[in-house]
């Protein structure tokens, strides 16, 4: 029988023949078995090719190789949603086949198509089907995307080739006859973050639903989709993950319980941080915090465990008891926000206050402890407005090269003040990999009344400027593909 990798192997050496030409190479013979049927044994090479062609194809889009459909599956169910209009497809197969800008923006333009096909109600074609699901089968970042526009079909076939498994439940958009045992752990986390996002209770009932029937590392890939509206209704699920026997759930559990500092284990964790706070000074304050003794059996299972080699184990502890415990410990003590970023020493408890406020997402910490650190985490935590004023300060006083994760987290499109000075920073950039970078982040975040000025740059370069002409003709084109999209789905 014909395994998947035999049919591909037998299919990449039939497309070789037919690109170089049966004159130079000789069509490569059927595999023995698994075709289900025999070649013709009078046909001559283009005849041969032809046929190989007909069949592989079919085939691929089947999803399995016709050996392996003994008994065949039920039909794939009637489609929900109306397919995408013919323009709009073209735009896809153009994504998928040719890839007409660079790997990165590529990504973003198939995930801005799927995100508005959906939005549409609309589903990708038959024939795009196997395609789509081949390629973010073998680009995994595209799953989430493919997801959205796959539709019945793909939800069906998904089921029938063991590495498109992930497809599945993407159907109808509901999760009534979803298995377990079908998803991959993937599959199924994102199958608890789409029912999340529908409804905020929704994504937790599926996993309580499923628990018992979950092995540990899909239990624990279902937590951590909860981590998207993350709230004290979680806390009942999360606080019994705290016994769980996986040591991955338990890890889980605790990671989000850092998120809700009204928990009941925010509340411990607080109680055994305050003893170890002291401040001295009055008006320049200096805070201390001491390292915790060895946790007791609750403080284990609170998450206080061995970090193993490597590790100061009570540096490690203070760490996870600060990110874990409220802010208000501190306030108990006398500090606000500004006077524990600027006072406190030890690094473990500075690296708590990051976690701890980038899991909160509180804008007042994260803006005072970004005065200490540099963190791109906290960075994110800030308000848009905010962000664009942080990081005109950065790049007035780093190299570009130091910014270029920053870029990302901002909202886009930016404003033109802050775009305007992102493309004199570029202009004069003496790293060219960081200029490429920086012109790839200004594909989505520089406003289109911008756009002209990297056209005059554009043609400013001259001829030894190869690497940042490519990538402002990339950045001009992806555009393009952006705007035409838009419209085939307006």
């Amino acid at each position: 029988m014909t395994d998947d990798a035999e049919l591909g192997l037998w299919w990449d050496d039939l497309r070789g023949a037919a690109l170089v030409g049966t004159a130079r190479r000789e069509p490569p013979a059927w595999p023995s078995t698994g075709l289900g049927v025999a070649a013709r044994p009078d046909a001559d090479r283009e005849t041969a090719v032809l046929d190989g062609a007909a069949l592989g194809a079919t085939l691929r889009q089947a999803g399995r190789s016709a050996g392996v459909i003994a008994p065949p599956p039920a039909p794939a169910p009637p489609e929900t949603r109306v397919v995408a209009s013919p323009r709009a497809v073209q735009l896809l197969a153009l994504l998928i086949g040719q890839r007409p800008v660079g790997l990165r923006m590529r990504d973003r333009l198939l995930d801005h198509w799927c995100v508005r096909a959906e939005r549409a109600g609309c589903v990708i074609p038959p024939e795009q089907v196997a395609p789509l699901l081949e390629l973010a089968t073998s680009q995994p970042q595209l799953r989430s995307a493919a997801r959205r526009v796959l539709g019945a079909r793909g939800n069906w076939l998904g089921g029938q080739r063991p590495t498109w498994r992930w497809a599945i439940g993407t159907g109808s958009g509901t999760d009534d006859a979803f298995q377990p045992a079908d998803l991959t752990d993937e599959g199924f986390a994102d199958l608890v973050h789409a029912a999340r996002a529908r409804d905020a209770d929704g994504g937790r009932d599926l996993l309580e639903h499923a628990w018992d029937e979950l092995p540990a590392r899909r239990r624990a890939a279902g937590l951590i989709a909860l981590r998207s509206g993350i709230g004290m209704a979680d806390e009942e699920l999360l606080e019994r993950c705290l016994d769980d026997r996986s040591k991955a759930v338990r890890a889980a559990a605790v990671d989000l319980l850092d998120h809700l500092p009204e928990s009941r284990r925010a509340g411990r964790m607080a109680a055994r941080l305050a003893p170890l706070i002291s401040a001295q000074g009055l008006l320049r304050k200096k805070v201390n915090v001491a390292l915790p003794d060895d946790p007791d059996d609750g403080g284990v299972r609170d998450g206080l465990i061995d970090p193993g080699p490597g590790r100061s184990r009570r540096g490690y502890w203070l760490r996870r008891i600060v990110a874990g415990a409220p802010f208000s410990v501190w306030e108990s003590a006398g500090l606000k926000s500004a006077a524990v970023a600027g006072s406190v020493e030890d690094a473990d408890a500075l690296a708590g206050l990051v976690a701890a406020a980038t899991a909160r997402r509180d804008a007042e910490w994260a803006d005072v402890l970004l005065r200490r650190q540099w963190s791109t985490q906290l960075f994110a935590v800030l308000p848009p407005v905010r962000r664009e004023q942080v990081l005109t300060d950065r790049l007035r006083q780093v190299e570009l090269n130091l910014t270029l994760r920053d870029l990302d987290v901002l909202s886009t499109p930016w404003s033109e003040t802050f775009a305007r000075m992102v493309v004199g920073v570029a202009r004069r950039a003496p790293n060219v990999q960081a200029m490429t970078y920086v012109v790839a982040a200004m594909a989505d975040g520089l406003p289109t009344a911008l756009l002209p000025s990297v056209e005059d740059w554009l043609t400013s370069l001259g001829p030894d400027d190869k690497t940042a002409a490519s990538a402002l003709r990339e950045l001009l084109q992806y555009r393009t593909l952006l705007t035409s999209i838009d419209e085939v789905f307006s």
